[in-house]
């Protein structure tokens, strides 16, 4: 897969070339897209290892990120999910910015995809003295009590046919990586509610000593 991508990205670079408005607009988000892919596919290939990378840690506008995190999950345009951002266009976070976006992505995808009948996702964020506090809540129907109790653990932790159950445990892995915690809040009929907790450097450092 990741060679396949590697060929696609070869392919799409001539697509600076073509003087069309459109192409040029949407050429960027392409190479973006392509970009991230390739580095799911080398990282995925490296779980487990002690090749992982750790996080290059930046302020990143945390509203602009979940923003597109969403759009990458690919909804159709007359989708009955409904997704909401609620935090301020200024909050900052202190992390990595592609490590962050897969967490978020995955988060999203596997909501949208358990509200097979439609329902809200909503992400709010909020900063304190000490972390920045990443609430993902939908309103699907919840997730089983088995798949609860390994849901964090690689190749266990899905409930969709097809699925690797790498996303959740490879998530968590990238939060702990930045000295957070990524935990399942609640889930039952009426929703799911996961928790992203990335403190700030400082008080990494603090724990640290």
């Amino acid at each position: 897969l990741r060679n396949i991508l590697a060929n696609a990205q070869l392919i799409s670079d001539r697509l600076t070339g073509i003087d069309d408005p459109t192409v040029q607009s949407l050429a960027p988000r392409l190479f973006s897209s392509i970009d991230r892919a390739i580095k799911l596919c080398t990282s995925t290939l490296k779980f487990g290892s002690t090749e992982e990378e750790l996080p290059t840690r930046q302020r990143v506008r945390l509203a602009k990120l979940a923003a597109e995190a969403m759009e990458a999950i690919g909804l159709p345009e007359k989708s009955a999910i409904s997704i909401r951002i609620e935090m301020p266009d200024d909050l900052e976070v202190d992390a990595d910015p592609d490590h962050l976006f897969r967490i978020l992505l995955n988060l999203g995808r596997n909501a949208t995809q358990a509200m097979e009948a439609g329902g809200d996702l909503l992400i709010r964020a909020k900063s304190d003295n000490d972390a920045v506090t990443i609430d993902v809540t939908d309103t699907g129907p919840g997730i089983p009590e088995a798949t609860r109790e390994r849901l964090f653990q690689p190749f266990g932790g899905t409930t969709r046919s097809g699925g690797t159950g790498l996303g959740l445990a490879i998530s968590a892995d990238l939060v702990r990586a930045h000295g957070g915690t990524l935990e399942l809040v609640r889930s039952g009929p009426m929703g799911t509610l996961f928790r992203i907790k990335v403190p700030h450097r400082d008080s990494v450092s603090r724990a640290a000593q």
